[in-house]
């Protein structure tokens, strides 16, 4: 279960950036 939450951490925080550079490159 550890691993699973620091997994959808990190995937959470990696999509938050990449819906940042997406919204910057618009």
């Amino acid at each position: 279960m550890s691993a699973f939450n620091l997994d959808r951490k990190e995937v959470a925080l990696i999509e938050r950036r990449n819906t940042g550079k997406v919204i910057g490159r618009k």
